[in-house]
């Protein structure tokens, strides 16, 4: 539980009166949901307007802020009723809203170890006011108050190289993806009936999607995932349903195997198409639910979802749109509907979209080296070579180093100590988030080696065992907002 405002110091990030003055008569604060809701959103849709022509993404920005700030609506990305910082102009009579961001919390988990995570989201500045470092102060105050209040890290999905600004580096895999094309699907054969039906969610179907990114998580073994509760569901698909602006953001839908009425997977979409393609965002199929599942089976489930989802891309609400050529399909490499592409021969001849990533940023490596421990334990049990190792560790940062003692195959300690530390138990890494995508199963340790000189090894056993703690890894990351 957090603590009443009262007993918080008014100095504190955490006290919802908390304010900052900038310069030129620029205030940071907390917006106060129960009375600013709208000015944030009337800012929001604004900037809108700046940044792009044309009114469908300036409704997108307004509505998408107003759900998550929805006053009544317990969420669980929001904490407090304090969750966005803004920026205001005091020198003028209305006392505008020039610059704001939205701050999440999610529980995502590394490995087997649960974590709270902040999110910075819907960052924006009114571009009269830019270039004067408004966004660094906003993030300064969203910083201080993930580490008030616990956070493990932060993450942030958007702006190519800007948050690097604020202690971000790219660690972990989002984005990319493939297109299909719509004249390539199999037909329906003569005498047979579709086996797949595709079906809006319902709240009272969360407990569906919750159990498929259980199996999920058990086949793919992801490293930082989430998240998998019913209550996080059953709050997305309230509010979808409870929105009558709901054209204006994304749809879950379920997958069904018509014949036996199971539940075979679900899909994350856009709630119609607007272009040339209709996109798919994610998409979970737990074929082993199929009855038979065999080979067979399975090309006919897919290539009848493909014919499913044409119907659904195709729309029926007498819009005039251009001819539908694609499926933009945003999965994972992991994705069992991407295999299952490939085994009815729809991604042939068709190149992969260049990947994006999550930002990461972790503000103690100590502690989160702390809190992983677990992780890092049951790595080593695992190795022939280190389960009873006993020695000494050192992460050298040049300006800093952190030192794990290990004991028997234990971690006994892991302290921070002050400036570089070379030698031959020394694994060096530069302090600019590089260490963010070892850590988090972006790179491998000889691919970082390989592109960046200030990464090195002090010894092949040292090489072994980072090796060992920090393997490559896949993440998934679902991401409604």
């Amino acid at each position: 539980m957090s603590a009443e405002p009262e007993a918080i110091p008014f100095t504190s990030p955490l006290h919802p009166s908390y304010r900052q003055d900038l310069p030129d008569g620029l205030v940071l604060r907390w917006m106060d949901r129960a009375t600013e809701l709208k000015k944030v959103c009337e800012f929001a849709a604004t900037y809108g307007a700046q940044e792009r022509e044309g009114g469908a993404y300036i409704s997108f920005i307004f509505h998408k802020l107003k759900r998550i700030f929805r006053i009544g609506k317990e969420t669980p990305l929001l904490r407090t009723p304090y969750d966005c910082a803004i920026i205001e102009d005091t020198t003028k009579e209305d006392r505008p809203i020039i610059a704001c961001a939205v701050l999440y919390q999610h529980e995502l988990h590394y490995d087997s170890v649960s974590l709270n995570v902040g999110r910075p989201e819907f960052v924006l500045t009114d571009y009269r006011y830019r270039n004067r470092g408004l966004q660094r102060a906003v993030h300064d105050l969203l910083h201080a108050k993930c580490e008030a209040r616990g956070d493990a890290l932060t993450i942030i999905g958007g702006i190519k190289y800007f948050y690097k600004q604020f202690g971000y580096d790219y660690a972990v895999e989002m984005g990319g993806g493939f297109t299909t094309n719509v004249d390539a699907i199999p037909k329906l054969k003569g005498g047979e009936i579709e086996s797949i039906e595709i079906v809006d969610a319902q709240p009272d179907d969360a407990h569906f999607f919750a159990e498929f990114q259980e199996r999920r998580q058990r086949k793919q073994r992801n490293l930082l995932w989430g998240p998998t509760t019913e209550e996080y569901w059953r709050w997305h698909l309230t509010m979808w349903h409870d929105d009558p602006e709901n054209d204006h953001i994304r749809a879950l839908r379920l997958v069904r195997h018509v014949p036996s009425g199971v539940v075979v997977g679900w899909l994350h979409t856009a709630v119609k198409r607007t272009g040339r393609a209709f996109r798919i965002f994610d998409a979970e199929l737990d074929l082993d639910n199929v009855p038979g599942g065999d080979q067979l089976s399975v090309i006919a489930v897919m290539s009848s979802l493909l014919r499913a989802l044409r119907a659904v891309g195709q729309g029926d609400d007498g819009a005039e749109l251009p001819p539908f050529v694609q499926f933009d399909w945003n999965v994972g490499a992991q994705c069992v509907v991407k295999d299952a592409l490939e085994r009815i021969g729809q991604l042939e001849g068709l190149a992969e979209r260049r990947r994006y990533a999550w930002y990461v940023r972790v503000p103690n490596y100590v502690g989160f080296l702390r809190r992983i421990t677990p992780v890092l334990e049951a790595r080593i049990a695992e190795s022939t070579t280190f389960a009873s190792y006993t020695g000494e560790v050192v992460i050298n940062m040049y300006r800093s180093h952190i030192k794990m003692v290990l004991e028997g195959g234990k971690i006994k300690s892991v302290e921070a100590g002050k400036g570089g530390a070379d030698g031959s138990n020394a694994f060096s890494v530069p302090p600019d988030g590089t260490f963010n995508r070892l850590l988090f199963g972006y790179k491998s340790l000889g691919e970082l080696m390989d592109y960046n000189p200030d990464v090195d090894i002090g010894s092949e056993k040292i090489k072994g065992l980072i090796e060992l703690l920090f393997p490559k890894r896949v993440s998934s990351i679902f991401s409604w907002f």
